[in-house]
């Protein structure tokens, strides 16, 4: 991360160096290109969008779902152990045996499912931020063509910048009225 703030600079006035320097023919016609720059805060966006409000709930109201079942099937399997350690004295020993195994089975069931549902909830998110990610590219696009900016940065990889620059609240207007709400599918 600070090799990239480090490099930030020579790549901004690297950018700026190729940006502006025109083929000679439309150096002839238009003259020098100017240069119009613009910030946004990513990590804001995607806080504040309500896309991504709506996203986290969903996602955070599936985990708990998840959590809670979990929770109940250990409580279960705690129980059953329990008893099984209490009948361990009355029940004959390959009898007992095949109760343990049954119980082993059980339990690899129970794992195997919570790592489903961490699966699927790892995949959701992964799928609500990538089309989050394609809305914010969108609506950066579509503010950049109105403000005529040429580069718009990251402003987590610009060092110094001036207030001005930022066109987060335009971005994140455009996004919201594009893309108020997003739908998540965990069965898949």
């Amino acid at each position: 991360m600070i090799y990239m703030k480090l490099l930030a600079a020579p790549l901004v006035a690297l950018s700026l160096l190729v940006v502006s320097m025109p083929n000679a023919a439309v150096a002839q016609d238009q003259g020098p290109k100017q240069i119009r720059l613009a910030l946004i805060d990513y990590e804001a966006l995607l806080r504040k969008c309500k896309a991504c409000v709506d996203a986290t709930k969903q996602i955070e109201s599936k985990r708990q779902e998840y959590q809670k079942a979990a929770e109940a099937s250990r409580k279960g399997l705690d129980a059953k152990q329990k008893e099984l350690e209490r009948q361990k004295t009355v029940l004959a020993p390959d009898a007992f045996q095949k109760r343990v195994a049954d119980l082993r089975n059980e339990a690899q069931t129970v794992l195997k499912q919570e790592r489903q549902w961490g699966d699927q909830i790892a995949k959701a998110q992964q799928k609500a931020l990538g089309a989050i990610n394609q809305k914010i590219r969108e609506a950066a696009s579509k503010v950049a063509v109105e403000g005529k900016f040429n580069l718009i940065f990251r402003r987590d990889v610009v060092f110094l910048s001036d207030e001005d620059l930022d066109i987060t609240p335009l971005v994140l207007a455009e996004v919201d009225k594009t893309f108020p709400s997003l739908k998540i599918n965990f069965s898949q």
